[in-house]
């Protein structure tokens, strides 16, 4: 009887420790290749555009929740679900007819990764005057 509860002791203990690997491997991991991008030169009033990647090598999907913008004139286009194994393009979009000089921007993504809630793509470039 004492082989048996142990045999199933130990049978119980390899079986919960599979779960609980197979439940941390079942959540969504997000990756942005890349996560900054250098516009270089463009002219007042043009569009600067930049294209990043989300990955999810993880094993559900990953959705994104909210987006915040750290400056006027940003916006951004993105499927609102990254299924497990795919890609998706974030397109970022910055009018630049309130700025000159350098700028730098940034848009956050708030998800549903545990292990990356929020992830930040970061736009920046230089504006050259117009002839007002």
């Amino acid at each position: 009887m004492l082989i048996k509860v142990r045999l199933f002791t130990t049978i119980f203990a390899i079986f919960s420790l599979l779960l609980s690997a197979s439940c941390v491997f079942a959540e969504p991991r997000i990756q942005s290749i890349p996560d900054s991008f250098n516009f270089g030169q463009v002219n007042k009033g043009d569009l600067a555009i930049a294209r990043f990647q989300l990955k999810n090598s993880g094993a559900t999907a990953v959705t994104i929740q909210w987006m915040q913008f750290s400056e006027q004139g940003l916006t951004a286009q993105v499927s609102p679900q990254i299924n497990a194994g795919q890609s998706v393009e974030v397109t970022v979009n910055w009018n630049t007819s309130s700025f000159e000089g350098d700028i730098s921007g940034s848009i956050v993504l708030g998800l549903n990764d545990p292990e990356y809630p929020e992830i930040t793509l970061t736009l920046s470039g230089t504006v050259i005057p117009g002839d007002d």
